[in-house]
């Protein structure tokens, strides 16, 4: 028996020994695909020049006009979006509503959805193709002839996007609260304004300003919104680095940006991490919690609620109801002529895209993304989450793999192109850097979702069974991936949606005989013509429906969880 004990302790340390080495492969990975191409962007902006350059830099005009309308633009779409949130936020974790694990859903469906289909959303409704919002101003008096880009779609296609961050964080949050507490303030006199005032608000605090940051961090390198809504006179960091790189050739200019965009990104993640402590971890994709409440009694408070819930569903509804009759709405009548469209090859067309090449480009690139997140992100996050204790590189380690959060997409893309395009690392006719820059994106994610599911695995069960004999890759096979199946599966279906929706990074380096479903539809939106906005819903419409599909994918997991 001792033997046995003994042999027991020699294969863990065995395994805790190789464990230490899981790390290694995903991070030179990262440093040679991550770390390498931002260090050429940083190299780039510094070469050839001194400080009076510098100097000149950032006191020009193209600098503070960027940045002054993208702080503008953040703030205005962040306090939108409080005041859009908030409310139904508050209305959800207090009464129990019709519909509301619906409204749930509906409220969380734009945060996972691609940009470019919140973008074609947004021209749907309120377009001059056919637009819902056209047809009322035309009845009541108004023509539109042109999209109006510009503030207002911009900011409400913001406010459709970020209102889920809101709601996720704060509901989270005021779960914790407990029923009494609030019940106690109504015993004291205080009106149902005066609870939600002088009790409910400053306990949700934390959250709100959690919440308020990360909606802020979104707007603020908003890139496919900006790009597609904005026009041309309306800019962001991320855009003015797409802009000064594909249409000026200015790589230095979309250099020196790039720092300041990383820059101000890492401070506005330090800022978070001090003012919201008390917020962090909240899952997105999590079990639906119950109302503090429960139902409201009178009649009266019961149809207004139930009246404010269907609205904020109209509301939140209508982009994406556009998307989907605008592809099946043709100026015959209804039918699919857009859909059999995409499989029309126009080899005559100035920015030629075969639809259905991007949608297969799309799924194989988005499952080559998730494996490749599997095959690194796996070994990586068993490595934090099981460490040595006498391990100390965990924390840095960890901090590492988690970089790519504090780099935006356009700045990986950027670094793409002027590290992997020059002899003798020239990887420009190679389709896999879109693939691998998807994982990069996704890495993050896949790692903090898996993370905590391995540290959910009670250390008793992984220690009775290599008691019993069971070698370190049998203790894994049979104890540990059943009891975390749920998260990697989730894991692995964020990761192909983010690989789906990707935009930013894959508009500098996808190759034109690789298309992917965003890029399509970002070429067909920017043509005119009555067929090209059709391909352009159909498209949208079938990048809906697979992320709709996820979507509810992870609801299921989250509720088993």
């Amino acid at each position: 028996m001792a033997e046995s004990v003994g042999g027991c302790g020699a294969s863990m340390k065995r395994s805790q020994g190789w464990g230490h080495l899981l790390w290694i492969v995903p991070g030179l990975g990262l440093l040679f695909w991550f770390v390498f191409p931002i260090l050429t962007v940083w190299r780039i902006s510094l070469q050839g020049t001194d400080g009076v350059q510098w100097v000149r830099f950032l006191t020009s005009s193209l600098l503070w006009h960027t940045l002054g309308q993208g702080v503008v633009q953040a703030t205005l779409s962040t306090l939108c979006t409080l005041t859009i949130a908030l409310p139904i936020s508050i209305i959800w974790l207090l009464y129990d509503v019709t519909g509301r694990r619906w409204l749930q859903i509906l409220l969380t469906l734009p945060f996972v959805l691609p940009t470019v289909v919140v973008a074609a959303g947004f021209r749907a409704i309120w377009g001059a193709e056919g637009g819902w919002i056209r047809f009322l101003l035309e009845w009541i008096g108004f023509s539109i002839h042109e999209f109006p880009y510009g503030w207002a779609p911009v900011i409400l296609a913001h406010v459709f996007y970020n209102v889920s961050v809101v709601f996720r964080v704060v509901t989270g949050y005021g779960s914790r609260i407990g029923a009494e507490v609030l019940e106690s303030a109504c015993c004291l006199g205080y009106s149902p304004f005066g609870v939600v005032r002088r009790v409910l608000l400053p306990m949700l605090r934390p959250a709100i300003v959690s919440a308020a940051l990360v909606v802020f961090l979104f707007c603020f390198g908003s890139f496919g919104v900006v790009l597609l809504l904005g026009g041309s006179t309306m800019t962001t960091l991320d855009v003015e680095i797409y802009r000064q790189t594909v249409y000026f050739f200015h790589m230095r200019s979309a250099a020196q940006l790039s720092i300041v965009q990383f820059c101000c990104t890492l401070f506005v993640v330090i800022l978070h991490r001090r003012l919201s402590p008390d917020a962090s971890g909240i899952a997105l994709f999590r079990s639906s919690v119950g109302s503090i409440l429960g139902t409201p009694r009178s009649f009266r408070n019961r149809a207004l609620l139930t009246g404010t819930a269907f609205a904020y569903t109209l509301s939140f509804g209508l982009p994406l109801a556009a998307i989907l009759v605008q592809a099946f709405r043709t100026s015959t009548g209804w039918g699919v002529d857009y859909f059999s469209a995409l499989l029309v090859n126009d080899s005559d067309a100035l920015f030629f895209v075969a639809p259905v090449d991007a949608v297969i480009h799309s799924l194989q690139i988005a499952c080559l993304a998730s494996v490749f997140c599997l095959a690194f992100g796996f070994p990586a996050a068993q490595f934090l989450a099981d460490p040595s204790p006498s391990f100390r590189m965990t924390t840095l380690v960890h901090g590492g793999f988690l970089l790519p959060l504090g780099a935006s997409p356009v700045i990986l893309g950027l670094g793409f192109i002027l590290t992997f395009a020059v002899p003798p690392i020239d990887f420009r006719s190679s389709w896999l850097l879109i693939p691998v820059s998807h994982t990069l994106v996704a890495f993050p994610i896949f790692l903090q979702t898996v993370i905590p599911a391995l540290r959910g695995v009670p250390d008793v069960l992984k220690q009775a069974a290599t008691t019993l004999g069971s070698s370190s890759w049998h203790v894994w096979l049979r104890v540990q991936l059943p009891l975390i199946r749920n998260s990697l599966t989730a894991a692995l279906i964020l990761s192909f949606m983010i690989s789906l929706g990707e935009f930013g990074a894959t508009v500098f380096i996808a190759r034109p005989h690789v298309p992917t479903l965003p890029i399509a539809i970002y070429r067909y939106l920017s043509q005119p013509g009555e067929m090209n906005y059709g391909r352009a819903m159909a498209m949208a419409s079938i990048l809906l429906g697979l992320t709709a599909f996820g979507f509810v994918v992870l609801e299921r997991i989250g509720r088993r969880r």
